[in-house]
């Protein structure tokens, strides 16, 4: 991969110091809000289209990590979220209902006797499993990331105080 322009970063300290390094690692398809608070809040049409990006996001990295053979303790072991009583119950009963009417197929619902298999308890009520989902080590990844760049000619700067650009006559940024 050679980008046809000529790419730059710029970076304070050195790449993956910030939250591009601290963040949990998870590669998951979840983005902050329930679906029906999702659908209420930009209607079915985007929240559906907001779900299909984030399950490509989540493929796409994989294959990128895959492919290219990134050491970065990528695992591909799902997403499990539990339920432990009624309230947390209802709430992913109504998860399931709202990814069935927007055509979610890549959940599945683990019963209370399939989790007492699993992790040997009856603790848990109900889970919603994406196995499409995984974790990594964010640094790792983001070092990967770097090398990745550099090999397509990226401009990497780093211990650069970045104060400000502006775009020139000829349409070019200095």
């Amino acid at each position: 991969f050679k980008p046809n322009l000529n790419v730059m970063i710029l970076e304070k300290n050195f790449c993956g110091y910030g939250a591009s390094s601290r963040n949990a690692g998870f590669s998951r398809t979840l983005f902050g809000f329930t679906k029906e608070l999702t659908q209420m809040r930009f209607g079915k049409e985007k929240a559906v289209s907001a779900h299909t990006y984030m399950e490509e996001a989540v493929s796409y990295l994989n294959k990128i990590i895959t492919e290219n053979n990134f050491d970065c303790d990528y695992e591909r072991n799902g997403y499990l979220l539990v339920a432990t009583n009624d309230s947390q119950v209802r709430r992913l009963e109504n998860e399931f209902k709202m990814a069935q009417k927007w055509g979610i197929t890549g959940v599945e619902r683990w019963s209370r006797r399939r989790l007492s298999e699993e992790f040997n308890t009856d603790f848990y009520k109900l889970a919603w499993h994406e196995p499409l989902c995984g974790i990594l080590n964010p640094v790792k990844l983001v070092r990967e990331w770097k090398k990745m760049a550099l090999l397509a000619g990226v401009n990497i700067y780093e211990n650069t105080n970045f104060v400000e650009f502006e775009k020139n006559k000829s349409g070019t940024y200095t």
